[in-house]
């Protein structure tokens, strides 16, 4: 897929998600692919996330913060992020199939893969408004604003790859998943 047909398949998925969904599913299955779709969302993640890391760098009084701070994200973004995101696509199709769902471990990383990528212009506005001199508040409120948008099409996403009405029951338990596990852990601790 090419550079204009990927950016043009990203607007068209802001008509219709679950058809841009059925659009990916058709084309022959290839990892490569899908390693392509995971690096170039995280490498835009990085992008989308500098306004907040030159913020963080700021706050930091040490000589070399700034490069310090970028390094650090920039190899999350590459080494950890894709990493997590194949977790939380395989634990998203443990939990999609436990809801009746009927796909692979595949198409469980196609929907979150395909999700990032959809999202991403979102994210990037987002991203962009962090440097704009606005409140905390009201940042929180843009970023919440675009997690929200990006759990609405992977939950589309989800639906649509593994034949379900909706795929809003397993983003809102992989939502809660979090929660529950950091309760657990703060109540050890």
């Amino acid at each position: 897929m090419s550079g204009a047909s990927l950016t043009s398949s990203i607007w068209q998925a802001w008509r219709d998600v679950r058809a841009s969904m059925r659009t990916q599913m058709a084309l022959p299955k290839e990892e490569n692919r899908l390693l392509f779709y995971v690096f170039l969302g995280c490498a835009l993640g990085f992008v989308a996330g500098l306004p907040a890391a030159l913020s963080q760098a700021r706050l930091i009084e040490e000589e070399g913060a700034v490069t310090g701070v970028l390094v650090g994200r920039l190899f999350a973004s590459i080494f950890f992020a894709p990493l997590a995101l194949y977790g939380v696509s395989a634990i998203a199709t443990v939990i999609t199939r436990a809801f009746g769902g009927k796909g692979s471990f595949y198409t469980g990383r196609l929907a979150l893969f395909w999700a990032v990528l959809v999202s991403l212009p979102i994210l990037l506005v987002s991203g962009a408004l962090g440097a704009a001199p606005l409140s905390p508040n009201v940042l929180g409120w843009i970023s919440f604003a675009a997690y929200a948008v990006f759990l609405w099409v992977w939950s589309q996403c989800i639906a649509e790859g593994f034949g379900l009405r909706s795929g809003l029951p397993v983003v809102i338990s992989l939502g809660i998943l979090p929660l529950f596990l950091a309760f657990i852990l703060k109540s050890m601790g």
